[in-house]
């Protein structure tokens, strides 16, 4: 069981009777509860059409539509979009989109990527571009 995970009524009422009757604590039943929450929470969050893959860092997922979640805490993270690449940062490392989605057999480009995240309106971030020590913002608009 993954620390800091919430027991719902059910699997605490259990516990609960493990002890009171002297029984061995087997907390490996939980598991696959707590699997299940994190699949039910990704088929919510999915699109029609759209597929999740799990990716080496643990607790995220991937989609066919360039969307990364945090299955852990629930939540859709916002990438970095640059002019050549996507990125995003996990746990102190850049990951860069187009070579995990490579990496498990999805094949989807720059461009359609911005798309997505243009026509569903999700949250992204833009870099600033730095020239010769100043700030261009204007080079670089994926929305026109």
């Amino acid at each position: 069981m993954k620390r800091g995970r919430f027991l719902t009524d059910k699997e605490n009422a259990a516990i609960e009777s493990m002890i009171y009757n002297d029984k061995p604590l087997v907390l490996d039943e939980f598991k696959e509860v707590e699997d299940s929450l994190e699949e039910s929470f990704l088929d919510r969050v999915l699109l029609k059409g759209e597929i999740a893959v799990e990716i080496e860092q643990e607790d995220y997922a991937i989609t066919s539509m360039g969307r990364l979640f945090n299955v852990r805490y629930k939540r859709q993270l916002r990438p970095i979009l640059y002019p050549h690449h996507i990125s995003v940062i996990l746990r102190a490392h850049h990951v860069q989109f187009d070579r995990v989605l490579r990496s498990n057999g999805m094949d989807i480009s720059h461009e359609e990527i911005i798309e997505n995240y243009k026509n569903n309106k999700w949250s992204f971030v833009l870099p600033i571009l730095y020239r010769n020590n100043k700030i261009h913002n204007k080079l670089y608009k994926p929305f026109k």
